[in-house]
């Protein structure tokens, strides 16, 4: 029923118990109440209750208690609730299971809780999301430090790299991370960071002069990513020193088709053309 009229189905009910000691009308209180939203801990505290009541029909207080379970919120919180529904109730298998599940979850958390390797890759993951690279990359080499093959830790400790610069070495992470533990978030750090890795090492050898150094890293970032506007622009620097000022020039015009308002290509295109 809608809007208010469960309430006054429900407190019909509550007075009908009160008048007849009736455990029924009890039951059917607590399931009105149970099929809105509310503080499900109250229900079953009652349902703990009216399980006592002589003459209550117990088929309809297990499934009653057994949907109020269902309510819960997994985790060490609901325990106590389904203990009290299996002492009650100690054949219903289901149940059974699910308590000692609940138990192994519980003690499973507890023993991660109290151990370091653990509890550093959580802080460290913590401080990563955050930003806080300094506490991130100190949590996670103790991580790895106590336990070596911890892939997401690897990782995470790839990503701090990467965001340094320092491609070379997150491509050693991202590599490790996913022979330990192969997924599709590792590779695709790896590509990022050998683009990335390229295109810094293509920009240092034009700025050493070594340009066929730069024009080698450059082309192999653009295997990578063909429209990476950073590759192409190192690229095109490349060429306006070797004699190929029209191939220069294209590949000057094309970053500014993406991106018109690309400063280091427009001044490439007007040094260029002030030659």
């Amino acid at each position: 029923s809608d809007g208010g009229d469960w309430q006054a189905t429900e407190r019909r009910l509550r007075r009908l118990h009160q008048e007849t000691g009736d455990a029924r009308y009890w039951l059917a209180a607590i399931e009105t109440r149970l099929n809105q939203a509310g503080a499900i801990t109250a229900m079953l505290k009652e349902l703990e209750a009216v399980a006592r009541q002589p003459g209550v029909n117990p088929q309809a207080v297990q499934e009653l208690w057994r949907k109020a379970i269902d309510r819960l919120v997994p985790g060490p919180d609901s325990i106590p609730w389904i203990r009290a529904f299996v002492q009650r109730f100690p054949n219903d298998t289901a149940m059974v299971e699910a308590l000692a599940a609940a138990q192994e979850q519980a003690e499973r958390a507890e023993r991660l809780a109290r151990d370091p390797a653990y509890v550093a890759a959580r802080t460290g993951q913590a401080a990563l999301d955050k930003g806080d690279l300094d506490t991130a990359e100190s949590q996670l080499q103790r991580a790895i430090q106590l336990r070596p093959r911890d892939a997401d830790s690897l990782g995470s400790l790839g990503l701090i790299r990467l965001r340094q610069g320092r491609h070379a070495q997150a491509q050693e992470l991202f590599q490790l991370a996913n022979q330990i533990a192969p997924q599709r978030r590792w590779t695709d750090l790896l590509t990022t960071a050998r683009l990335w890795g390229s295109i810094r090492a293509a920009e240092q050898a034009l700025n050493d002069k070594d340009l066929p150094r730069a024009e080698t890293l450059a082309r192999q970032a653009l295997t990578i990513d063909p429209a990476n506007a950073d590759a192409i622009l190192v690229l095109a620097g490349v060429l306006s020193l070797t004699e190929k000022a029209d191939e220069a020039e294209a590949l000057y015009q094309q970053v500014m088709g993406r991106e018109p308002g690309n400063v280091a290509a427009i001044l490439g295109l007007a040094t260029l053309q002030a030659r």
